[in-house]
């Protein structure tokens, strides 16, 4: 291979390597998470949230008193540490996450930020999630228990820049 072609080829890798670079620091989606594991963090927000049902629907809300359809919104800065205390007062089990839309249980976004409906918090139970909300945006918390966003239990989850 002659030299001029080396020299090219290993110039316009440069100049991909720059832009990659540029993007990732311009564009806040393809920042890389913050790290690290929230668990090892002290939590700068903390949000105590019950869980249960009013009126034939599933609620959440920051006291028992105010349960509301949909959930009252959580408003959290980009790279807090959040814990969140969650105290099912209903009657039924119900659990936790943080995704991408109002009524699905499969776009999780922030890593351990989920109580899957699996591990359901019992009525009378109480537990929580430590996670760091290291992407700005609109998300939705909603209970991880198959049918229960889509009967209402589900609010905003929101990160400022």
């Amino acid at each position: 291979m002659k030299a001029w072609v080396l020299g090219l080829i290993l110039s316009l890798l440069g100049l991909l390597i720059w832009v990659a670079l540029a993007l990732v620091i311009l564009v806040p989606g393809l920042q890389p998470p913050l790290t690290p594991a929230a668990t090892e963090l002290t939590p700068t927000k903390e949000i105590t949230i019950y869980l249960g049902e009013v009126n034939n629907e599933f609620a959440f809300g920051f006291s028992p008193e105010d349960l509301s359809v949909p959930g009252p919104d959580i408003i959290v800065d980009r790279g807090d540490v959040v814990k969140i205390i969650l105290i099912n007062i209903g009657e039924i089990p119900h659990s936790f996450g943080v995704g991408m839309a109002p009524q699905s249980i499969t776009d999780i976004v922030f890593e351990d930020s989920e109580i899957p409906g699996s591990r359901a918090i019992p009525p009378g139970g109480e537990s929580e999630v430590v996670f760091i909300a290291n992407q700005a945006g609109e998300f939705y918390y909603i209970c991880t228990v198959p049918g229960h966003p889509e009967n209402g239990m589900w609010g905003r989850f929101i990160v400022n820049p």
